[in-house]
């Protein structure tokens, strides 16, 4: 437990923390996908905002106030989150688990005014339409990337032709309708944001007129292609880049390359981790772990790796979050069978090493007083500490 955190799960029931916490996200963020558009992580938020279609098949892509849209705000501004998972969202999870909430996620309704504005000075208001254009998007809409870890895929997804122009019509859309008004990109929660070309080209060609109020961009990234040389080529872009989110998935070169990270070359990747750690605009640093059957015991291994690849970047105050460990568990993409994904879950009270598992997470949790640690297992807690 961090320094300064303190845990209440004892002192509110669930309901009076929901309806005391409204969520911003689903207010300013919005994730594109191919076909339709979720606000929030589609794994998380399980209501979709599906793109119409007109007489020609064409899609419309401005589902920002769409009647499934306000029904998710409406549900967020009534404390009920009906369209949420509670458990796999990490900030819920954390919400009801321990009282516990992230800044900049939340509002309090009873020290909150509204209209209230985040740190991006993105506008929330407690109403389900929302007037402005999103503030924050997320590039979901292409799946293009060069590994092929089982937690995500069965084998190599790149876009071929015809695909490529239809992202980069996506792209083009953004650019003329959401740009204007936005102030953070996220490039991409679907792929690797270097192994697209779509996205690649986005960023090496990267047109600061078109975006008056961007602040933040977001880089989310298996980081084989993240390297000086692409770095240099998107010079226009780097400005912005303040956010980087590498997944790891491993704390040693075989489960790295053998099991979790198809595709990916162990020392590659911490020539980049440690070429990342120098850029000076990056103020937030998020290494992922998706934990699962074949890595659950390489946590500790995996923090004592980034704690010494990062350590120059972490300040004195943990609570300051510049560079955050983020374990979650596996989820289902229906590209798992259910054999599949009962061998994997290690999270899954039924698993076979279950057990085990919370062992390792005792283990990894002594790493708190060096390092912030964000998980989406608050839920389990209890075990953890007995």
């Amino acid at each position: 437990m961090i320094k300064g955190q303190v845990y209440t799960q004892n002192l509110y029931t669930e309901e009076e923390l929901l309806k005391n916490h409204v969520c911003m996200i689903p207010f300013k963020h919005m994730e594109m996908f191919k076909d339709k558009a979720t606000l929030c992580c589609g794994t998380w938020l399980k209501k979709e905002l599906v793109y119409p279609k007109d007489e020609n098949g064409k899609y419309d892509y401005d589902v920002w106030n769409s009647e499934a849209a306000q029904e998710v705000r409406q549900s967020i501004l009534d404390g009920k989150y009906t369209y949420c998972d509670k458990q796999i969202c990490p900030h819920l999870n954390s919400l009801i688990s321990t009282g516990i909430t992230d800044r900049g996620i939340f509002v309090k309704r009873d020290d909150t005014d509204f209209p209230h504005y985040d740190f991006d000075n993105i506008k929330i208001d407690d109403d389900c339409y929302v007037k402005n254009t999103p503030g924050s998007l997320n590039f979901t809409f292409d799946w293009s990337c060069n590994f092929k870890c089982p937690s995500c895929r069965v084998d190599t997804i790149m876009a071929k032709s015809d695909e490529v122009k239809e992202i980069d019509g996506i792209v083009e859309f953004i650019n003329k309708t959401y740009s204007a008004n936005c102030k953070k990109i996220l490039i991409t929660g679907s792929g690797d944001p270097f192994a697209s070309k779509s996205f690649r080209k986005f960023l090496f060609n990267f047109e600061p007129s078109q975006w008056p109020e961007l602040k933040s961009v977001q880089l989310i990234t298996n980081g084989k292609l993240f390297n000086e040389k692409n770095w240099n080529l998107m010079k226009a872009i780097q400005p912005y880049v303040d956010i980087v989110d590498v997944s790891i998935d491993a704390g040693t070169k075989d489960t790295y390359e053998n099991k979790t990270r198809l595709g990916g070359h162990w020392e590659t990747l911490l020539k980049n981790l440690k070429f990342i750690s120098t850029i000076k605009s990056i103020n937030f640093f998020r290494i992922s772990f998706v934990v699962q059957n074949d890595n659950y015991k390489e946590m500790e291994l995996a923090l004592e790796l980034v704690y010494d690849i990062f350590k120059h970047r972490i300040t004195d105050d943990i609570d300051s979050k510049k560079v955050v460990m983020y374990f979650g568990y596996i989820n289902q993409w229906q590209h798992l069978t259910d054999e599949d994904m009962m061998r994997m879950d290690v999270s899954n009270p039924k698993h076979i090493n279950h057990k085990d598992f919370i062992k390792y997470i005792k283990k990894a949790d002594k790493w708190r007083d060096r390092i912030h640690i964000q998980s989406n297992w608050n839920h389990l807690y209890t075990n953890i500490k007995n």
